[in-house]
């Protein structure tokens, strides 16, 4: 797969504050995992990661039978460790690429090398 550059879009960074930074950096291609922007983010909010839209709304059902209305509530309960123990199971999706909410996509790196910073500027 070929990366394309990314371009920082300014106004997304609201919750920029005080002493922090953007750094731009030319990182190469086998140094970046990429992922689905919607997954991380379900992840991030303890929500189960369909498989399918049919998936979604059945682990959606489930929940409703015993009057759940988000994932999360199940995930920190102790009453529902099934719940949890399939929210955990189905973040395993996260790099499952036949598994695609949005296309769009995040990449994250396990360092910054000197090297590779272009530029560093306050937001």
């Amino acid at each position: 797969m070929f990366l394309e550059t990314v371009y920082l879009n300014r106004s997304m960074v609201s919750n920029a504050g005080p002493g922090d930074y953007l750094i731009e950096a030319d990182i190469p291609q086998d140094q970046v995992i990429l992922f689905d922007e919607v997954k991380w983010l379900r992840i991030l909010n303890l929500a189960y990661i369909p498989s399918t839209p049919e998936d979604g709304r059945a682990f959606k059902d489930k929940l409703d039978k015993y009057c759940l209305s988000q994932d999360s509530q199940a995930f920190l309960s102790n009453f529902y460790p099934q719940f949890k123990r399939e929210i955990v199971k189905s973040w395993d999706r996260l790099f499952d690429d036949s598994i695609v909410p949005t296309g769009n996509k995040m990449g994250a790196v396990w360092e910054i090398k000197k090297e590779w910073v272009e530029k560093i500027t306050s937001p």
